[in-house]
């Protein structure tokens, strides 16, 4: 079992005598047999969690704390349906109350994070905070499924793709294989496990990237929740075959233009909304890294999925295992002895959080930090009190070899955050 998770090293161990055995992830997997585990998962983790930051909280000073409580995203994904009457899963079983559990569960939230504000004491600035918000999911959108109907995703014509696409046209699918291990009670810790370490494995067992011919392909999608699309540029991807200038903008244009008119081929309606050049959202030194199109929904309970290249023979097909998907608006609140009671934060928005602690704490703000110190917050005879924004230009300091990262573990981390859809 890896115990490698927490920095310095020798503090698991410390962890493990005061609070018992320390964990990051649940040891269950929600099911509908088998939600009951999957709560008191989620409730042990949450009191282990909460005991773990009083201890760390007492043991030493601190000036800044911050503790995740990881478990409220995972709860709302799968077990919105039980808060939402109108869910599609709900079909099954009318509109009995099944919301119980979980309020019990935030209910026990709400009073670890009443302990922790307790601890830190009436002098301390509170902030709670989400770093997005959360929204029914009724359906999934398989864009590569898309890509291949218009002919710029296209795949290898060897036998054994033959064979993997008539399979995959026939049902044999990631989804579908997975909804059968999950009925069979085989699913536990899918999500955090078996992403990792059989990716290669299932990319030669199903139809996936491995499939398709780079050298006929000119875009393709990788990523989810909005609908990214990368263009196959010659020079930047490794079998590229658009060139950059006028071909790659006629490419984009068949896109958004094609984008525009899908429909779901089950009730003809939009799918979607708007579609938007990189450019229009993202700037500075990995601007190139980003997709070159971004597809919105037109429907917020529409989500795009692309985490498994083909993960589904379907372009557009109810959701599968998460009724609640994220939302672009989080939550924040403040609370504290320098805080307007009552003030609303219009126009808060994520950047905001790192500036507005440093400017709290007296810390110089790097000049190139998105996002600026939410000062409308303050009371006003308490900002006077806040030293005054100063900025800095962001400094590379070289990092030592005890804190720095092996080529190794640099490769591993970039492998999981592609994996997890945020690199594409």
């Amino acid at each position: 079992m890896a115990r490698d998770f927490v920095y310095p090293p020798r503090l698991l161990s410390e962890l493990e005598a005061e609070v018992g055995h320390y964990r990051i992830y649940p040891n269950a997997t929600f099911s509908e047999k088998h939600k009951e585990s999957f709560l008191e998962a989620c409730s042990q983790l949450l009191d282990l969690r909460t005991r773990t930051a009083l201890y760390l909280m007492q043991r030493d000073p601190w000036d800044f704390f911050m503790v995740v409580f990881f478990d409220t995203d995972r709860i709302l994904h799968q077990m919105w349906h039980y808060l939402d009457n109108d869910h599609p899963w709900r079909s099954l079983d009318g509109a009995s109350d099944k919301s119980e559990p979980v309020w019990r569960y935030f209910q026990r939230l709400d009073r670890s994070i009443g302990q922790l504000i307790q601890q830190a004491g009436d002098d301390t600035l509170v902030i709670i905070m989400s770093d997005h918000g959360m929204g029914p999911a009724h359906n999934m959108i398989v864009l590569n499924n898309w890509l291949l109907d218009i002919g710029l995703l296209k795949l290898k014509g060897n036998p054994l793709t033959r064979l993997k696409h008539r399979s995959f046209k026939w049902g044999f699918t990631l989804r579908n294989v997975h909804q059968m291990v999950d009925r069979l009670g085989l699913a536990k810790h899918a999500e955090y496990k078996a992403l990792y370490s059989v990716d290669a494995i299932l990319k030669m067992l199903f139809l996936s990237f491995h499939d398709v011919d780079w050298s006929r392909s000119k875009a393709y999608s990788f990523g989810r929740y909005v609908g990214p699309i990368y263009v196959n540029v010659k020079g930047r991807e490794p079998q590229g075959i658009v060139n950059p200038g006028r071909e790659y903008e006629e490419v984009q244009d068949k896109i958004a233009a094609l984008a525009g008119e899908l429909a779901d081929p089950r009730t003809g309606r939009r799918l979607v909304g708007r579609v938007l050049r990189r450019e229009e959202i993202y700037s500075d030194p990995y601007l190139d890294q980003a997709p070159d199109l971004i597809l919105l929904p037109a429907a917020e309970t529409d989500k795009f999925f692309g985490l498994a290249d083909f993960g589904s023979n379907q372009m557009v097909q109810t959701i599968y295992r998460y009724s609640w998907m994220h939302r672009d608006h989080g939550l924040l609140m403040m609370m504290g002895p320098q805080i307007e009671r009552g003030t609303k934060l219009d126009d808060a928005h994520i950047v905001d959080l790192a500036p507005t602690i440093l400017y709290t704490m007296g810390v110089p703000i790097p000049q190139d930090m998105d996002g600026h110190p939410l000062v409308e917050a303050f009371a006003q005879g308490d900002a006077q009190d806040i030293p005054l924004l100063n900025t800095v230009p962001t400094s590379s300091p070289q990092r030592s070899e005890e804190t720095s990262y092996t080529a190794e573990e640099a490769r591993e981390i970039e492998r999981r955050l592609r994996q997890m859809g945020y690199l594409g």
